[in-house]
Order: C-alpha cells, then sequence, then structure tokens
C-alpha cells in the first residue's frame, strides 16, 4: 500500500490563491482607474435590455456543451450531462487556481464515472492541450482575416508577429518532441536538471528519469491526437466561436458600432488576448491576463470610448465564465459529498 501524500501547510496551499486575487486588486483597483471611470462603465452596462442579456446568457450557456464534446473525444460512452458537470466543476477551480488545477478535478470526475486512470488521465490531458493548441492558433486566423479584408495595421502586425514566432518556436520544439521517441528522451533529459530545480525550489519531489518522462509523455500526446482530433477540434473550435460572439454581441449591446471596431478587429484583439492567456497562464482561465490584454487591443484598435469597450469586456468576462461559477460550486459540492476521495491531496501530483 502506498503511504498517504503529505498535505502541504496551509499557507503555502493558500499562497498562490492570495496572490492572484492581490494581482487582480491592484489591477482593478490601482491601473484600470487610472485610465477608465468606473461609473460610465456601471452606467453602460446598465443601460442593456433584458433581450441583449437574454442573448449574451444563451451563447454563454450553449458554450458549456461543447467542453463535455471534448471530453467524449477521449472517454467514448461519456454521457454529456457529466461531461457538463466535469467542466462546471472543473471551471471553477480554473478560475481561482493555476494550471494544472482543473485537470485535476477533470481526472477525480472520470475516475468517479468508473473510467480507468489511464484513460481518465489521458482525457484530463486532452482537455488542456486541445484548447491550448486552439489558442496558439487563434493569431494566424486573426492575421489571415485582416489580410484578407485589408483592416490590417501597426497594432495588428507587430501583435500579430509577436505571437506568431512565439507559436512557431513551439510548434517546432512540438514537432521535434514527437518526431522520435529518440528527440523527446533527449529534451527530457536536458530539461531534466532545470525542471528539477524549480520543483525542489516549490517543494516538490524532483524529477527521477527526465527521458523516461519524456517518452510517456510523448506516448499519451500521440494518443490523444490520434484518438480525439476530430470531436476535440470540433469542441474546441465551436468553444472558441461562441466565446468571441459573446464579446462581438457585448461590443455591439454597449453601443461600440463596427465603424468604431469591426468584427474582424474584434476578433484580432479577441485572438491575441487568448493566445496571451495560454503563453502566461496565471489561472487556469487566463483570468488577468486574458483581460488585461483584451482591454488594451480593444482600445487600441477601436475609435469607440475607452469606457464602453472596457464596458463590454467586463460583460463578456460575465458571460463567459462568471455565470457558470454558482452552477460550478453546486456541481462540486456535489461530487465531493459523493466521491470523497476524489479530489484527494495529493491528485495533481498523480496526473
Amino acid at each position: 500500500m502506498s503511504p498517504a501524500p503529505v498535505q502541504r501547510p496551509l499557507w503555502r496551499r493558500l499562497l498562490r490563491p492570495a496572490l492572484v486575487i492581490a494581482a487582480l486588486a491592484v489591477v482593478s483597483g490601482w491601473l484600470l482607474p487610472q485610465f477608465i471611470d468606473y461609473q460610465q462603465v456601471w452606467e453602460a452596462l446598465t443601460e442593456l435590455d433584458a433581450w441583449e442579456v437574454a442573448v449574451m446568457l444563451g451563447v454563454g450557456l450553449a458554450r458549456i456543451p461543447t467542453e463535455a464534446l471534448m471530453y467524449q473525444a477521449f472517454l467514448p460512452g461519456l454521457r454529456l450531462w457529466r461531461g457538463t458537470e466535469a467542466y462546471l466543476s472543473s471551471n471553477l477551480a480554473g478560475q481561482l487556481l493555476p494550471p494544472p488545477s482543473a485537470s485535476v478535478v477533470q481526472y477525480g470526475y472520470f475516475r468517479g464515472g468508473g473510467y480507468a486512470p489511464d484513460a481518465a488521465g489521458l482525457a484530463a490531458l486532452g482537455s488542456f492541450l486541445f484548447p491550448t493548441l486552439g489558442r496558439f492558433l487563434l493569431p494566424f486566423i486573426a492575421l489571415v482575416l485582416v489580410l484578407v479584408t485589408g483592416e490590417i495595421n501597426d497594432s495588428i502586425l507587430l501583435a500579430g508577429g509577436i505571437s506568431l514566432a512565439v507559436t512557431a518556436g513551439a510548434g517546432i520544439a512540438g514537432y521535434y518532441f514527437l518526431r522520435e521517441e529518440r528527440s523527446a528522451r533527449w529534451l527530457g533529459a536536458k530539461a531534466q536538471r532545470p525542471l528539477t530545480w524549480v520543483l525542489v525550489k516549490l517543494k516538490r519531489d524532483p524529477i527521477e528519469n527526465g527521458a523516461e518522462s519524456a517518452a510517456r509523455f510523448r506516448a499519451s500526446t500521440l494518443a490523444i491526437l490520434r484518438e480525439g482530433w476530430v470531436l476535440g477540434s470540433i469542441g474546441v473550435a465551436a468553444n472558441l466561436v461562441l466565446t468571441y460572439l459573446i464579446l462581438l454581441a457585448a461590443l455591439r449591446f454597449v453601443g461600440v458600432s463596427g465603424s468604431e471596431l469591426s468584427a474582424v478587429a474584434a476578433f484580432a484583439a479577441f485572438a491575441v488576448a487568448f493566445w496571451a492567456g495560454a503563453v502566461f497562464p496565471i489561472t487556469g482561465s487566463g483570468l488577468g491576463v486574458v483581460d488585461a490584454v483584451l482591454v488594451a487591443m480593444l482600445i487600441e484598435l477601436g475609435s469607440a470610448s475607452d469606457d464602453a469597450l472596457v464596458a463590454a469586456a467586463l460583460l463578456w468576462r460575465v458571460f463567459y465564465s462568471v455565470i457558470p461559477l454558482p452552477l460550478g460550486a453546486i456541481t462540486l459540492s456535489r461530487f465531493r459529498k459523493a466521491n470523497p476521495e476524489g479530489l484527494r491531496p495529493g491528485a495533481a501530483e498523480t496526473t
């Protein structure tokens, strides 16, 4: 019998959430007021009609099952409702905690649903891998759109160029990693020492065999790409489209017209913001990074008032990730009662 995992001290478990909350407080309480008027933002939000709120609520709720579709790509037979519950609960964790908190919750749900550890771990990894790949590809799609429509400008070129350069570098490294097992083992061996140094500083166990760990991770990644690329790609594409439509609806409903910010320019801002959230994941959902970059890009690309653009970004965040939080609190509480061992301490290390 393996020994029970040692629980970290309470202060260490609360340190990262506290830092995230402090960072958000600085941004919202000091930085943003330097540029916007919260009173005018509130007025823009309260002027929404009931049907406009209903539209955004409908699109926001329609987005949720697309997450479950990604899970079904790796777990045949998974019921849509079970997958939806897994998303709602993991979304609650992902909004507040850094990765891989959402994947840990998903793993617990899949194990509680009767799936073997390997299958549950593969699905949890796939539900992280596919959205990340989708977010990395967004700037490329945005750049193609602005070139086709002729809406290219210096800001889009700069942001798009930087994101594409980083994406290309990650793509080359990924290709080299997946090309053959020998390459993966070489990268794992080279990365073992710096990663072990980071883990030791974080009071975690060091990596014993970087080459072997990299080979196993390569095998899991290839299995995910082979088995779930169709449903996974459909789920990610549908999810990102609906998420963007929430933003576009928010912009139009607060009074930002197409002449002040076109749909293509709004998509470019959306693409760069989500890319930044994938590259700098302070929280699993990108909370903070995505919002700051989105506001900055909307203001840079749009000619509407800054207050209206910020109001749209806040409205988007509410219907994108805040509305599902109460539902996630309910589903996670139910799951913990039914599966008290499903989210035991140390599960993050297991997955």
